[in-house]
């Protein structure tokens, strides 16, 4: 359902395979998630933290129905995912204290976002988290906190803290800019790639607009290609030529003439001759051919290149 989601909001792109990886972490986490939810549920139970247990477990559900809901969409999806897995670190931190590993948790989390949002989700992020953390902070110096074991940090809380968030800000900030510069190159090659086809397109309307015929074999004497000012001067579809061995649309005797011939022209690389041809209407034209060898980088043969001048 979740692939689906994906498939039907997003084109392939960076953004395409940002949504992937999203969708196999969050399968990840709901199968392989389950095995640390149940026990840190059964270790507050055991404790008598039988809200806490019941809450861990019920942020797990929520999450899972979330990334598994089909009526909600992969933004809205993100955003609760991160907000979910959040609200996790913290139940964390604030019920295992040193023994757990909420603020472990917290820069994963950081690292979620940075993969996950855009430039303005992450500042949001970053300064909500940044303003909680200077509540609980005030919380823990006024002894609001003293019964739940997030009291146990004592004198090492700021220095983890403040260790904590620059790990995880830092880990942000360096995967924030290393997809926008895959954005920026992702773009680019967009660009590239409209620049490149618009001139395909200019080359074929040139090539089929051309006075002349003009056609292109393979190594075997086949058509690769051929405009339409050739159509239009035998009268055939392009779909009864390409992929035809040339002999076929020859008199019989120049056939046999294309059998001799061909080998020497792709071996010295160019020919200027005659071919009797055949119109579609079995009418012989007598035609003459100008054509060159084209190689590919390595100088191996790849295509014949031949310009058609009628002679009667």
């Amino acid at each position: 359902m979740f692939r689906d989601v994906i498939e039907q909001e997003n084109e392939i792109g960076l953004e395409y395979f940002k949504n992937i990886v999203f969708y196999k972490l969050s399968m990840l986490f709901i199968v392989f998630g389950s095995l640390p939810i149940c026990y840190g549920t059964y270790m507050f139970l055991k404790e008598g933290l039988i809200f806490v247990g019941i809450l861990e477990c019920l942020i797990y559900i929520a999450i899972t129905v979330v990334l598994l809901s089909k009526n909600i969409g992969i933004i809205k999806k993100k955003k609760l995912f991160i907000l979910f897995f959040f609200s996790l670190d913290i139940l964390i931190l604030f019920m295992t204290g040193t023994n757990g590993g909420g603020l472990v948790l917290l820069v994963a989390t950081f690292a979620i976002s940075g993969f996950l949002f855009e430039n303005k989700q992450n500042i949001v992020f970053v300064c909500f988290n940044f303003l909680l953390f200077i509540f609980i902070s005030i919380l823990l110096n006024m002894g609001y906190l003293d019964n739940m074991a997030i009291s146990q940090y004592a004198n090492t809380w700021y220095i983890r803290v403040i260790t904590t968030q620059f790990t995880g800000i830092l880990l942000l900030v360096v995967i924030s800019v290393v997809f926008k510069d895959l954005e920026c190159q992702h773009k680019h090659i967009e660009k590239s790639n409209r620049v490149i086809k618009q001139s395909e397109e200019r080359f074929r309307l040139l090539f089929d607009k051309a006075p002349l015929g003009y056609q292109s074999l393979d190594a075997e004497g086949c058509f690769i290609d051929v405009n339409q000012q050739w159509l239009g001067t035998f009268g055939y579809e392009r779909s009864e030529v390409i992929g035809k061995w040339f002999g076929d649309f020859l008199t019989s005797e120049y056939a046999d003439f294309l059998q001799e011939r061909f080998p020497i022209f792709k071996k010295q690389g160019y020919i200027q001759t005659e071919f009797k041809m055949m119109h579609k209407d079995g009418n012989a034209i007598f035609i003459a051919f100008d054509g060159k060898i084209g190689n590919d980088f390595n100088g191996i043969f790849k295509q014949t290149h031949c310009i058609l001048n009628r002679n009667s």
